[in-house]
């Protein structure tokens, strides 16, 4: 079993959105898709844009990637970028990511 919280530490702050000339782009990623209150928060900061990348595992990608990212459109009314890493990541084939990159456009959404 992958147990990333054992050479991952949280963080402490969500970073406020910063300006670009796409809009504000609010920064997120991989594991942060299961918590819409981040999301939430960050439209609330004035996020027009997510982003998330990402290393699904291949078993969980193919369940909740696509669904994930695009409740989170639905949810928050932002585009959503997603890169997505893919391949095999170690020696031993055990990590092994989904791939899928994916933008949203809140106008898909609804």
């Amino acid at each position: 079993m992958l147990m990333e919280s054992k050479s991952t530490q949280p963080g402490k702050r969500i970073v406020p959105p910063f300006g670009t000339p796409l809009g504000k782009i609010g920064l997120a990623i991989c594991y942060d898709l299961r918590f819409p209150e981040m999301a939430l928060q960050l439209r609330r900061l004035g996020a027009d844009v997510l982003t998330f990348p990402s290393a699904f595992t291949t078993r969980t990608g193919a369940a909740h990637w696509e669904l994930l990212l695009r409740s989170t459109a639905v949810q928050t009314q932002c585009y959503v970028i997603a890169a997505a890493q893919v391949g095999k990541h170690d020696p031993e084939g055990k990590r092994q990511s989904y791939g899928h990159a994916m933008v949203f456009s809140i106008l898909a959404c609804g």
